[in-house]
């Protein structure tokens, strides 16, 4: 379950960053002869704004650490953890609200029956219509139909995944047609020492079970 918490971070923060920035756009602009960073305001400053975190596990507090370090505000939400057991720069509050304050929420959730379809249209309508949505978490925690509308009505700034509902995505998936939709082929797991230390610790489990000792990641104790 460790192996790559630092690069799942890495990647909601890049997204989040590439999304903001409107690096991707930008990057289109340029070679195709625009040079006029004008067409992509507004672009915010991020110590000013609020990261939403869905999910505060491993992952989701490294994105809150390094979202920390460029000054925003940090909020979470999560029905299984205690605030004390948050740092002191997390807030822990109810999904509405944080979906209501936050500039950009990110997803570090399971999926689960209580996390499919979580958020749905009216959920997505409590976003700000400046707010964008980052998902490195599963696909159908977001429901990409009411996502589509919300974009196709400009309710939403923008939204970038790492994963989909139904993988791989077809070229002709509705979301593909938005500038402001961004999207990678679940990848945020992957570095070369993640997809190293995934094979090793496998190994390292079943090496341990062999020698008759506890297993590090024993999910039935």
């Amino acid at each position: 379950p460790d192996y790559g918490t630092q690069e799942v971070s890495d990647h909601a923060l890049a997204l989040m960053l590439c999304l903001t920035r409107k690096i991707d756009v930008a990057n289109a602009q340029v070679k195709h002869g625009v040079w006029d960073y004008s067409r992509l305001r507004p672009i915010f400053r991020f110590g000013e704004k609020t990261l939403g975190i869905v999910g505060s596990g491993r992952i989701g507090l490294a994105m809150a650490h390094k979202c920390r370090a460029l000054g925003m505000r940090v909020l979470a939400h999560d029905p299984y953890v205690a605030p004390a057991a948050l740092p002191d720069y997390v807030t822990l509050v109810g999904l509405e609200r944080l979906l209501r304050e936050s500039d950009v929420v990110s997803l570090h959730c399971p999926l689960t029956a209580e996390t499919r379809h979580l958020l749905d249209e009216p959920r997505l309508r409590l976003m700000k219509p400046t707010a964008y949505l980052v998902n490195t978490a599963r696909g159908h925690i977001v429901d990409e139909a009411a996502l589509e509308k919300v974009l196709a009505e400009g309710r939403l700034a923008g939204a970038a995944f790492d994963v989909l509902g139904e993988e791989p995505g077809k070229a002709d998936h509705p979301l593909f047609k938005y500038d402001n939709f961004l999207c990678t082929p679940h990848m945020a797991w992957h570095s070369t020492e993640s997809a190293q230390e995934l094979k090793r610790k496998a190994a390292e489990e079943a090496r341990r079970v062999l020698l008759g000792e506890a297993p590090c990641y024993q999910v039935n104790k």
